[in-house]
């Protein structure tokens, strides 16, 4: 499987990875890649567009308190599209996406798809 990560996102892990609080977060991301390269199910969290053949999925990594990504998976392509992330606790943590967050994320994947399908 082939990984991407949206500027926005890139730029929030940067922004995260700078803060002690937030300091393991490269090795939680790593550790969700290498999982999936091994074998691990890329589709195990909860899938947020369950109508579409390409899922759009939101997991937790490092379990209760750690991080929330959401992705997007194109299988005919087999990649793997990092669209959102956000710590769950600390100054910068929420529990969840707010909808609007959620609809400009699957926008954006929405667009990535276009682009490739024209390739």
């Amino acid at each position: 499987m082939i990984f991407f990560c949206i500027p926005q996102v890139k730029d929030q892990i940067y922004k995260l990875s700078k803060k002690s609080s937030y300091k393991n977060l490269n090795t939680e991301l790593f550790d969700f890649f290498d999982g999936i390269n091994n074998g691990n199910n890329s589709y195990h969290g909860k899938r947020l567009n369950c109508s579409s053949p390409n899922p759009f999925i939101k997991k937790r990594i490092e379990g209760r308190g750690g991080f929330r990504i959401y992705y997007y998976i194109i299988e005919i392509n087999d990649s793997l599209f990092l669209t959102a992330l956000h710590p769950k606790v600390g100054k910068l943590g929420k529990s969840n996406l707010s909808k609007d967050e959620i609809k400009s994320a699957q926008k954006r994947i929405t667009r990535i798809e276009t682009t490739l399908k024209s390739l």
